[in-house]
């Protein structure tokens, strides 16, 4: 199961606006690669959506049917807009 904790409102590059909803997977404890350290998280992600900001909000809390995994595929170019460092991606 996967928890809708928040929604947030996002612009595209024609200057329109749509609404994504934060989902938020269950507790996962996970060691660290660097120290070897265990360390408690939650995998989380953006679905981008057609509602309004009063359907969105109304979701928040809902929980539902799935889990959030991270998905190797063909590597793609990503710009982090806040500092435009370029990055090479091969997951989604």
């Amino acid at each position: 199961m996967v928890k809708i904790v928040s929604y947030k409102e996002r612009t595209k590059e024609d200057g329109s606006t749509f609404h994504v909803l934060e989902v938020q997977g269950g507790l996962e404890i996970v060691q660290s690669q660097s120290t070897g350290s265990y360390y408690a998280t939650t995998k989380k992600a953006y679905i981008p959506t057609t509602f309004d900001q009063v359907m969105c909000q109304s979701f928040v809390g809902k929980e539902i049917e799935g889990t959030i995994v991270k998905e190797e595929c063909e590597n793609y170019l990503y710009v982090v807009k806040e500092t435009g460092e370029e990055l090479i991606l091969n997951h989604r």
